[in-house]
């Protein structure tokens, strides 16, 4: 796509100076230029005179729109910076991730398995079956004890 981009800006470019080439070529004749107020005169060939109002005016258009641009161009740089902060925030994230998921496989590692006991079905001696069995009161939720 730039290279298409390129190709074409130089094409424009070419045309407009074969353009300019032919208008200097096709237009000897003279011209005198005053200014009101001013009592100097200046002869000038005409195409000199037309190509340059051309080229001041490209130049009061470039400057006009430079600082038209001048708000687009504060707020890029103020994105910018912003987002060097937040891939800055992003790669500090990341590291932090990495080391907290090295220390959970470290953590794991270490763990060890507690051993489990075989069950035969019968209650372990000295606890009671359920809840009661061994004659205490139980007090009722809300109400404390008495």
């Amino acid at each position: 796509m730039r290279f298409v981009t390129r190709v074409i800006a130089w094409a424009l470019l070419a045309l407009f100076g074969v353009t300019a080439v032919a208008f200097v070529i096709g237009s000897p004749q003279d011209v005198t230029l005053a200014v009101f107020g001013i009592p100097d005169t200046l002869t000038l060939p005409l195409s000199a005179a037309v190509l340059a109002a051309a080229g001041f005016g490209f130049l009061i258009g470039g400057t006009v729109m430079w600082f038209s641009d001048g708000h687009w161009r504060r707020l890029t740089r103020r994105y910018t910076a912003e987002l060097q902060i937040k891939r800055q925030e992003v790669e500090a994230l990341k590291v932090d991730l990495a080391r907290a998921r090295a220390e959970a496989d470290a953590a794991e590692r270490l763990a060890t398995p507690l051993p489990s006991l075989p069950t035969t079905g019968l209650p372990a001696p000295g606890l009671p079956t359920s809840v009661g069995d061994d004659n205490r009161q139980v007090p009722a939720l809300g109400r404390g004890l008495r």
